[in-house]
């Protein structure tokens, strides 16, 4: 991140809280998925998933820190009881991953066009090939 004398715009500010929101919420339905998952082949999709989302997660950090910018309060572990029962069906956790790439697919690909710092376009445009990635696994 090379990139010390160019001050993040509001736009790449928005785009780099929303996909934190964004990343930090799927991954608590990731999370409790992998708990109550009964068809193993789906398991590899939703950790592929995950892996990604704590990638992204951990880039956005590390930018958020190196501008002096405070951490999104955004969804933890806090806010799941892993201790409930499933409350989706396997073929919906794997339709979840499906839609939310979709989702991420759209929003990354807007925000391509939306930020101009190199070390945030290029998080975007891995945030975009990440998804187009899952997009295809299922």
């Amino acid at each position: 991140m090379a990139n010390k004398n160019i001050k993040l715009t509001s736009a790449e500010i928005g785009a780099l809280w929303t996909a934190y929101n964004e990343c930090s919420s799927t991954n608590c339905f990731y999370k409790h998925f992998l708990i109550h998952l009964t068809d193993q082949a789906i398991k590899p999709i939703i950790e592929e998933a995950q892996l990604i989302n704590d990638r992204l997660i951990q880039y956005m950090e590390d930018i958020f820190t190196e501008e002096n910018f405070p951490i999104p309060k955004a969804f933890s572990d806090d806010d799941v009881d892993f201790t409930a029962p499933a409350l989706f069906t396997d073929l919906y956790a794997l339709s979840f991953v499906y839609r939310e790439s979709r989702m991420m697919n759209i929003f990354y690909g807007t925000m391509l066009g939306k930020v101009a710092r190199e070390d945030i376009l290029n998080f975007m445009e891995d945030g975009l090939y990440s998804s187009i990635r899952i997009y295809k696994n299922p």
